[in-house]
Parts: structure tokens; C-alpha cells; sequence
């Protein structure tokens, strides 16, 4: 079942290269899974070879100008970049309208690269909301070329103004043109000291579109991922960083995402779809913690669905700091063990003796 997968903002976009070098080295490395012209997360063509199901969307050009110039530049086509030139301020309504004040500021040709076509997203003589009108033509011509109705999966961040407003934008035109498909968000909350004023309102508009219209939020802390980056890298005397982070998150939305085999991948089945079906069946509860522990076979610890949820539950949280560090509870839960083997049948409760 194809997947494709919307980067808007920054956040989204840096988080986006970390996700399509983990899945491009899951490909490498897994052979054969990639079979005939179409997959999950990639699209194979003989002109162009593999090709990232994916549209890349930004305010500003820098990042997406230093992905698609990255080690997985041959991963995506120019032709899915949307871009302004002027950001939109930290300010979801910026974003969401992509009008502030009625000013009309135009971008001056010179600052436009010459590789993507933001010569024809944006006209220069006009307000940069053109950008919404390519995006959603972008949108429509790459589910119509997936074989099977493809699911979403938006990356974005809740406290900028391109991923909060414009992401919130997005979701909203998807859900109204695709109402069938099943739509997940990669969602990164700011910091509680954050760098601004604005990031709290922004997440608290972004998170009312995600309640309305997204199936399943996988919902990321930007402090806890930095912690729990920093524990990583201690281990190997090493300082985390931004990138560090976002590898983390990409990793552990691919443990999530990531087709069991073959057979699932090429048989319509969706990992989006049975996150919902299994986690997130109430649309009142939305909001879905992801986390992937990786079990290393020894005598002493063998790969086990024990050991497993064992390693699991070092990474979850267990309180709730923002509320009085009460338990965290939760409605359901999915756990998802590649290349172990099935759980030992339960146990026959003992017969009861006859009077």
C-alpha cells in the first residue's frame, strides 16, 4: 500500500532527510523487497531509478536546497519542491492564509535558485499563497500515480509557522479531497523554554487541525528526544545534536512503519491503516507514543517478545510531567517485533473438577 509522506517547514524537511536515509538503507539491505514499479515508500522507474514518494514544502529554500544536495539528492525529484522565499514568521495564521496584513512583499528574482520552480509556485508579482495552489496539484498528480489508494504521512513541527499553519493548511485539503484515506502525522512538539513567544499558540491551532482531521498522531517531545538522543550518545562519548535528534525520531517512526515483509507490502496491507485499526480506533484519541528498542541476540538475553517489551520499557514514559507527574495511561497499545519469533500460545486454564 503506498505511502506518501508531506515535509513541510523546516522541522519537517531535516526530519524527512533522516527518514528517507533510514528507509533507502532499509532497501539496500533488505533485497528483494523492492519488487516491480511500485512499494510503500518508494516508486521505481528505469529512467530514474528509485524515487521517494514524497513533496517537499518550505517558506524559505535553505533546507530543502541542502537536502535535495545531500547524499539522497538522487531520492527525490526537483519537480515535488515548493517553496517561498520569505517565511512566514513563526505565525500559524501567516501560515494557514499565507496573507499578513494584506502587505504585498515580493521575492526579487535574484534570491530564487535556478533548479526548483519557484519561478512558477510563486509569481513575484503576487502574494506568496500561489505556493498552496502547487502544492495541491502536486498532491493530486502523486496519488494518481500510485496503482492503490495511497495513505498520508505529514512531518512537521507544531511550533513554527510553516509547519504549524501551512502544515495545518495541508492536512485540511487532504482530508477534503481524500476523505477515505487514511492520514498519519509525524508531529514534533517545541520546548517548553522554546526560542518563540508565538510556539504555544502555534501548537494549540495545530493540534485542533490534527484532532479533526488526521487519523494518528505519532506526537514527538523536542526535550525528550533530545534527552533520550543524549543517553544515546554518551554511551559512545559524543555530544548530541539536532541531527542526532531527528535520527531518533526516524527511528523510531520507521519501527512503526515499516512493512513486516514482502507479502505485506505487495498484499495492500498498510501500516498507517492497522496503527489506526489497532491504536487509535476512537477519534477521540488520537495522540500515540512511538518508541523502537533494538534486541541483541546473546545466551543471556535472547530476542524474545519478554526481552522485548522489557527493552520498551525503558524508553516510554511513565508520568506525566505537565500534570502533576500522574501515570500515564494509555487505551491501547501495538507492539511490533520484526524477526522474532510468534509468542508461545497462552496457557488452558485447568479443567474444574465435576461434583
Amino acid at each position: 500500500m503506498p505511502v506518501i509522506t508531506l515535509q513541510v517547514g523546516q522541522c519537517g524537511n531535516q526530519l524527512g532527510h533522516a527518514w528517507w536515509q533510514l528507509l533507502s538503507h532499509q532497501c539496500d539491505t533488505k533485497s528483494g523487497w523492492v519488487g516491480g514499479e511500485e512499494s510503500v515508500f518508494f516508486r521505481e522507474t528505469l529512467r530514474e531509478g528509485r524515487q521517494a514518494r514524497c513533496l517537499l514544502v518550505d517558506t524559505e529554500p535553505k533546507v530543502v536546497d541542502s537536502v535535495v544536495s545531500g547524499g539522497t539528492a538522487s531520492l527525490f525529484a526537483r519537480s515535488r519542491c515548493y517553496l517561498g522565499q520569505s517565511g512566514r514568521g513563526n505565525n500559524w495564521a501567516f501560515g494557514y492564509g499565507q496573507v499578513l496584513g494584506g502587505s504585498s512583499r515580493a521575492a526579487p528574482k535574484a534570491q530564487q535558485p535556478s533548479w526548483n520552480f519557484s519561478a512558477n509556485v510563486e509569481d513575484p508579482g503576487q502574494e506568496e499563497y500561489r505556493i498552496l495552489e502547487h502544492v495541491f496539484e502536486g498532491v493530486r498528480r502523486e496519488a494518481e500515480e500510485a496503482d492503490t489508494a495511497p495513505d498520508f504521512l505529514l512531518m512537521h513541527s507544531l511550533g513554527g509557522g510553516s509547519g504549524s499553519g501551512l502544515g495545518s493548511r495541508l492536512l485540511e485539503h487532504v482530508r477534503e479531497s481524500y476523505p477515505l484515506h487514511h492520514i498519519a502525522s509525524v508531529s514534533v512538539a517545541p520546548r517548553t523554554a522554546g526560542d518563540s513567544p508565538m510556539q504555544s499558540l502555534n501548537s494549540v491551532m495545530a493540534l485542533s487541525f490534527l484532532q479533526a482531521y488526521a487519523d494518528t498522531v505519532l506526537l514527538f517531545s523536542n526535550q525528550e528526544m533530545l534527552e533520550a538522543a543524549t543517553k544515546s550518545a554518551a554511551k559512545s562519548e559524543k555530544s548530541a545534536n539536532l541531527s542526532d535528534v531527528n535520527v531518533h525520531i526516524a527511528q523510531c517512526v520507521v519501527g512503526a512503519l515499516w512493512p513486516l515483509g514482502p507479502s505485506e507490502s505487495q498484499g495492500g496491507t498498510s501500516r498507517i491503516r492497522d496503527l489506526v485499526s489497532t491504536v487509535t480506533p476512537d477519534t477521540c484519541l488520537k495522540l500515540v507514543e512511538s518508541r523502537t528498542a533494538v534486541l541483541s541476540a546473546s545466551p543471556l538475553s535472547p530476542a524474545t517478545w519478554q526481552n522485548g517489551c522489557r527493552a520498551l520499557q525503558h524508553h516510554l514514559p511513565r508520568c506525566d510531567a505537565l500534570d502533576n507527574n500522574r501515570p500515564i495511561t494509555t487505551q491501547a497499545c501495538m507492539l511490533v517485533a520484526p524477526r522474532l519469533p510468534p509468542p508461545p500460545p497462552p496457557r488452558p486454564a485447568p479443567a474444574m473438577p465435576l461434583p
